[in-house]
């Protein structure tokens, strides 16, 4: 995770290889550290 100027954040991870997605598929990340309430 890197955080920029102007409130930009980076989040990078690595996919396993076992991991299969469709489109239209998310996830929700949670960050406390950039904002406790969501």
């Amino acid at each position: 995770v890197a955080i920029y100027p102007g409130n930009v954040l980076t989040l990078q991870m690595s996919k396993p290889s076992a991991f299969h997605y469709k489109s239209g598929q998310y996830m929700f990340v949670q960050c406390p550290a950039v904002s406790p309430f969501e």
